[in-house]
């Protein structure tokens, strides 16, 4: 039934990465550096449910249809990842 939301929500994500010299015949390599969510804010990412009504409510013909249980995930304050790429 689409009756649940979220607030709204900003990241601050930072990249940085540079180009290594080739070596043993690697080409275009590139080492790199992601951080998620500089500023650890704590936010809700998304909701996860079943029939995804939270509220009882009145279907076709005043059919009653039950709420359901919802799960809401907590989204990562701080995420870092290092990355390799190359061609051979």
């Amino acid at each position: 039934m689409n009756d649940q939301q979220l607030k709204a929500y900003s990241t601050l994500d930072a990249s940085i990465g540079f180009r290594v010299p080739g070596v043993a015949g690697l080409k275009n390599t590139v080492l790199a550096a992601n951080f998620n969510n500089l500023t650890k804010g704590k936010y809700l990412s998304s909701v996860l449910g079943g029939a995804g009504n939270a509220v009882p409510v009145k279907g076709v013909n005043g059919t009653p249809l039950a709420a359901s249980n919802l799960s809401y995930t907590l989204a990562s304050p701080f995420a870092w990842s290092i990355s390799l790429s190359t061609n051979f």
